[in-house]
């Protein structure tokens, strides 16, 4: 068993990626983590708009990952390798829980229910 870096983080659901790296939503801690089993090494990402409180994460096959922002009404996209994020607003309150990407030629596109909504949100970006 291991701690997360940020006490008290709740860590919440998550995937191992490609690289067999654990990636997981810190919703109390609002960050997004990464645990590396074969080093046994945590890494942690802040979102650039706090109390976004991450509660799933989903990485893609171009390695980058993927939540939504059970708080703050958007989706977020982190570039583990740079640290950077993009952040997609969203229409209305949404409350993002479970989170999928489906990986695709063109690019990924990002899938979650909307909790509060009776609806399904679909992502495709732009800027691929």
């Amino acid at each position: 068993m291991w701690r997360t870096p940020t006490q008290r983080s709740a860590p919440r659901r998550g995937m191992m990626d490609e690289q067999g790296r654990f990636w997981f939503g810190e919703n109390a801690g609002d960050r997004i983590g990464m645990f590396d089993p074969k080093t046994e090494q945590f890494k942690e990402w802040a979102p650039p708009t706090p109390m976004a409180w991450p509660y799933d994460v989903a990485a893609d096959a171009r390695g980058e990952v993927w939540t939504g922002g059970e708080w703050d009404d958007r989706i977020l996209r982190l570039n583990p390798a740079t640290g950077e994020f993009v952040q997609y607003l969203l229409p209305r309150f949404t409350n993002l829980r479970r989170t999928f990407v489906q990986n695709l030629p063109q690019g990924t596109t990002f899938w979650v229910g909307n909790t509060h909504e009776a609806s399904i949100i679909k992502l495709e970006p732009l800027d691929w």
